[in-house]
């Protein structure tokens, strides 16, 4: 049995919610560790598409401009997108998996 692969929404809605102090049950986390949170809870090897990954001061230093990612912290939910999306088509074009891609990025430091 083969999941399918995950929309756009439940990615950028947790995210929303860890920026929200409404919401979040920890507020003081920023960008950098939440999104590792969403990468080890969220992440679906094997399916491809957008998946969640880490996007820390590191990873986002070291990103193309066309990754979507402008600052090197406190981004939105939509720049975490853009950078999800360009992982997978990343992905898509090597035949690996979009957390391969966050890997190499860090890699060439």
């Amino acid at each position: 049995m083969s999941a399918s692969a995950p929309d756009e929404e439940a990615p950028r809605t947790a995210y929303r919610r860890f920026r929200d102090t409404n919401h979040a049950r920890l507020p003081w986390l920023g960008p950098g560790l939440f999104t590792k949170v969403l990468y080890f809870v969220g992440y679906q090897r094997g399916v491809g598409g957008v998946q969640p990954l880490i996007l820390d001061r590191l990873v986002a230093s070291h990103l193309p401009a066309e990754a979507g990612v402008g600052r090197r912290n406190g981004w939105s939910s939509e720049e975490w997108l853009a950078y999800l999306r360009w992982a997978a088509e990343q992905a898509q074009a090597r035949g690996i998996e979009p957390d391969a891609v966050e890997m190499a990025v860090g890699d060439d430091r």
